[in-house]
């Protein structure tokens, strides 16, 4: 849903920032953005700590990535 009052506001020009930071976050091996901000999504308690939870598995095989599939496994976890 693209709602200008939305928590948190999801609009076009948001989810191009976001695509522009996971495009940067992507280079990193030790750092991960997950959770409502950090998915830049409203998402349930429930989905956050199962968002956590696929992270633990992926930290595993994070490094050995390369960069597209790095983008795949975050749009996986939104």
């Amino acid at each position: 849903m693209k709602d200008r009052y939305s928590y948190p506001v999801i609009t076009d020009g948001n989810d191009r920032l976001f695509q522009g930071l996971l495009d940067r976050l992507v280079g990193f091996d030790n750092l991960f953005s997950v959770g409502r901000l950090g998915m830049f999504c409203y998402v349930p308690m429930c989905i956050c700590i199962n968002q956590c939870m696929k992270l633990v598995d992926l930290m595993a095989r994070y490094h050995r990535m390369d960069r597209n599939e790095r983008l795949g496994s975050y749009y996986g976890l939104r």
